[in-house]
């Protein structure tokens, strides 16, 4: 896999209290010249993140304080959404089992095969970066779609819904021409050109039943990278 396609600012966060254990993960990401910042407890890892950081966690379950399982829940909770990838005892499958029902993005007995557990690191750091393009994406539409007027919301709303313009004015109470002008104006405010565009911006930001609901197009798809 080529790292080029990597953020260089990513970072490998590892939370591990056991310093062997910690010291052999750091080396084998070291290896392929990962950006490493590693913490002998979630409170550590908590004290010193910031939120816009990108990268993945690996996070060991048996820790001193906050354990594994809290932190977690913690970090879902203030909306930090860093790839997880679980080290685990094997008395702690059955736990790592749930976390991954609960969206952790991969877990591993410890001492992993080196391969394997390297290759679903970047494939993590990959998804991250992917989910901070949608989502930079997605704030910028929502941005376009603020500085539309409350009866240009209303007519786009029906555009969507594949209305004619007679109907639109009907139910508007307005005339066709107005109608068109309305058009004009969400299309230029929208930067669109034409209304497939806007009906992909709409689903992108998930104003569309889930059927239309698109995936970023400027990086592959999530799930490309889940199990």
């Amino acid at each position: 896999m080529n790292k080029d396609i990597f953020n260089i600012q990513a970072t490998v966060f590892i939370i591990d209290d056991y310093k062997y254990g910690l010291t052999l993960i750091t080396k084998l990401l070291q290896s392929i010249n990962l950006k490493i910042k590693a913490y002998s407890s979630a409170q550590a890892f908590l004290n010193d993140f910031k939120q816009n950081q990108p990268g993945c966690l690996i996070l060991d379950l048996c820790l001193p304080g906050m354990g594994g399982v809290e932190l977690y829940q913690r970090l879902r909770k203030d909306n930090i959404n860093l790839p997880v990838i679980i080290l685990t005892s094997y008395a702690d499958v059955s736990i790592a089992v749930k976390l991954m029902k609960a969206g952790v993005f991969d877990f591993f007995e410890k001492h992993p095969s080196p391969p394997l557990f390297l290759e679903r690191v970047q494939q993590a750091i990959k998804l991250d970066a992917c989910q901070r393009c949608k989502q930079t994406k997605k704030q910028e539409f929502l941005a376009r779609i603020e500085k539309l007027t409350p009866r240009q919301r209303e007519v786009m709303n029906l555009l969507l819904e594949g209305q004619p313009n007679k109907i639109m004015a009907n139910k508007l109470g307005i005339s066709s021409r107005t109608i068109e002008s309305h058009h004009t104006a969400i299309m230029r405010t929208m930067q669109t050109t034409h209304i497939a565009e806007l009906i992909q911006i709409a689903a992108f930001c998930e104003l569309l039943p889930k059927p239309y609901q698109l995936t970023c197009h400027s990086c592959e798809a999530e799930n490309e990278y889940q199990n």
